[in-house]
């Protein structure tokens, strides 16, 4: 797919869903690997927040988001 301004929706769109999917499969191996009894941990220590006093998200990015993010953009590319 191009990229240009009617296409901004849908790459940000497919980039977030990357790197959510990413993020969720990296914890998950994660655990199994802790639960293997091997201890591996490499995600930011600190989460990345947004407090508006009304609703609070945090998130702690780990290596899977980061390749989440990339998968979601080629495949963005792709089509």
């Amino acid at each position: 797919m191009v990229f240009n301004r009617k296409s901004l929706a849908p790459f940000l769109g497919l980039l977030l869903l990357g790197a959510l999917a990413g993020s969720l499969a990296w914890e998950i191996v994660e655990r199994i690997i802790n639960v293997a009894g091997t201890s591996l941990s490499l995600s930011l220590t600190a989460p990345l927040s947004l407090d508006l006093h009304v609703i609070a998200i945090a998130f702690r990015p780990n290596i899977g988001t980061l390749l989440g993010a990339g998968a979601g953009s080629a495949l963005f590319f792709i089509l």
